[in-house]
């Protein structure tokens, strides 16, 4: 149970700075890239009046959560029963809390959306691979004799990343299906819907989103 006064924020700070190998406040400054004003907040008991971007900030120096941060500096938790809170401070502490998670969940959105974009960017790089890497193999299969077999083994981590995706093939090489303008791309000619067409690359799917067209030739 930690024995000491509610008020002395001071000796708590610096408790912390002292575990993780900071010498001082000004380090503490330096390594948090807060100032030192805010910092001294901390020690004056300011900390729920805090943005939730600095104590993300302070904690990551510190190497303690933001919630273990409040347990310190502001107890509310069974960890510090003996301790008495004014109902306004609970009440700020509540609301920094309410905020906190608000920004968290608004990180892990963005995190998301970064990831997509990222992924998407990605698949057009690799686009040209994508095309035409299943008709390569392809051609490898229906004549074992190539030297190029050796190297479909290769790429196979390509293939795993693109799958981690949830990108999936549609249909296969040589394979010969109906031909629907919605998925497929005719590389010459002219099709009707339901015409009998032959896969020269295969197209693909991400989600319910079509990334890529079939492309297809008519079977003469």
């Amino acid at each position: 149970m930690n024995n000491l006064p509610v008020n002395n924020h001071s000796q708590r700070l610096q408790e912390l700075i002292k575990k993780v190998g900071i010498s001082s406040l000004k380090e503490l400054s330096e390594v948090s890239g807060l100032s030192e004003w805010q910092i001294r907040r901390v020690e004056s008991g300011l900390l729920p009046k805090m943005s939730v971007e600095t104590l993300i900030k302070l904690s990551h120096s510190l190497q303690v959560s933001v919630d273990n941060l409040l347990n310190i500096f502001v107890p509310l938790s069974p960890f510090s029963q003996d301790l008495i809170i004014p109902k306004s401070d609970s009440t700020e502490v509540h609301s920094f809390q309410v905020e906190y998670q608000r920004l968290q969940e608004k990180l892990a959105s963005l995190e998301s959306n970064l990831q997509e974009q990222w992924q998407n960017s990605s698949l057009d790089i690799l686009e040209s691979w994508l095309i035409y890497w299943p008709t390569a193999i392809a051609a490898v299969e229906n004549n074992p004799a190539l030297p190029a077999q050796n190297i479909i083994p290769l790429v196979k981590p390509v293939q795993q990343l693109t799958e981690s995706w949830g990108l999936q093939a549609i249909a296969s090489v040589g394979q010969e299906i109906p031909y629907n303008p919605q998925v497929h791309q005719l590389i010459e000619g002219l099709a009707q819907e339901g015409d009998l067409v032959k896969v020269r690359n295969v197209g693909y799917r991400k989600g319910e989103k079509l990334h890529l067209k079939v492309k297809v030739s008519l079977i003469s």
